[in-house]
């Protein structure tokens, strides 16, 4: 990567948690380069983050960053304190900032987002409009609201609570036996790890409990795919679904929301959405239930299915305007625009290395 950069000015721009440490390395041979890393995940408080025996190292490495981005203020604002207790450091928290060995690290919250408008556009177009209708047929959902989860077979996405939900309200409301259908589609991931296995084995449960328990003369009543998908393979999904559920015990932020909204021009759709998703700070329209509020939940799909149109397309519509309204690119040039300026405000090393430093 810097035999690419070469000689010249450059800004490197890291993705994730498994790079963590990479600003560190880059800083030790290119001192001169910019470097952004921004944060996918969830980032802890300090009472859980003190549980992690290498948060030293882990804090080091991303301070040699000179921009950390979140999807959330909460999770920046985790961030700062966390290094306020774990390392010697200044801790500016009015203007989120670290100073450090000489150096300064800025910290910010960016919420990133989809391509909504090509989404839009893809998801009126005639191909996608013939693979709906496909897909309804084989699937047998002719005469069917659907509703739908599209998730990894990740612990965090809460897949076993929505099913869990999804089955309490066939209980308490029996007029949606055999007139709600959900599709859920599972990526397989991690397999080889027993917390992920166990989730795969608790969605095949849950599945199979609901069929059993809530039949459907044309077909199942949960449609478990457990399959990788091409985003575009998703849009027909998306298009066809009544309601979409994301139900995220802990999320960074979660696109499927985002690219739900972008994919429903028609605005005939509901989002029921955890409050634990970054999504939820910005999608406040959504039905918002906690997963592990089984009858909160079960009483948010059956709300939002219950709807009148006008207030279901309301809704819909005040929530695709803040998608269409901040999209990938504004999230790019906001996160690119933002390192920029900060560069230029950083205070000098000899003015960071002669600040007075707290523990």
């Amino acid at each position: 990567m810097l035999e690419e950069i070469g000689d010249a000015p450059g800004l490197v721009f890291i993705q994730d948690y498994h790079l963590a440490l990479v600003a560190r390395f880059i800083k030790e041979r290119r001192p001169d380069l910019q470097v952004a890393l921004f944060w996918h995940i969830p980032w802890p408080n300090p009472e859980i983050f003190r549980v992690l025996p290498w948060r030293v190292e882990v804090l080091e490495g991303m301070l040699a960053n000179d921009v950390v981005g979140f999807h959330i203020q909460r999770h920046a604002s985790n961030f700062l304190e966390g290094v306020a207790e774990t390392l010697e450091a200044r801790v500016d928290f009015e203007h989120m900032a670290v100073d450090r060995a000489g150096r300064r690290t800025w910290v910010r919250p960016f919420a990133i987002s989809v391509e909504a408008d090509e989404i839009a556009a893809l998801v009126e177009s005639a191909p996608v409009r013939a693979a709906e209708k496909e897909l309804r047929a084989r699937l047998g959902l002719a005469d069917c609201r659907v509703g739908l989860g599209v998730d990894r077979l990740d612990y965090t996405k809460g897949i076993p609570e929505r099913l869990r939900a999804l089955d309490r309200l066939f209980q308490k409301h029996p007029e949606w036996i055999g007139k709600f259908a959900f599709i859920q589609i599972g990526v397989p991931s991690r397999i080889e790890l027993p917390q992920y296995r166990a989730v795969q084995a608790a969605t095949r449960r849950w599945t199979e409990r609901i069929n059993a328990r809530f039949p459907r003369a044309a077909g199942p009543t949960v449609h478990l795919i457990e399959a990788n998908f091409d985003f575009r393979e998703l849009l027909p999904y998306y298009r066809m679904a009544d309601l979409c559920a994301v139900t995220s015990l802990h999320d960074g932020m979660n696109l499927v929301a985002k690219e739900y909204l972008a994919a429903s021009p028609d605005l005939d759709g509901a989002l029921v959405l955890s409050p634990f998703t970054g999504a939820a700070r910005e999608l406040g329209r959504a039905w918002i239930a906690s997963p592990y509020d089984r009858e909160g939940l079960a009483d948010a799909y059956h709300e939002a299915l219950s709807a009148t149109p006008e207030a279901r397309g309301e809704r819909m519509a005040a929530l695709r305007e803040t998608v269409l309204r901040h999209n990938i690119f504004d999230w790019t040039l906001d996160v690119l625009d933002t390192i920029v300026g900060l560069s230029l405000r950083t205070a000098p090393e000899g003015a960071i290395a002669e600040s007075k430093l707290v523990d």
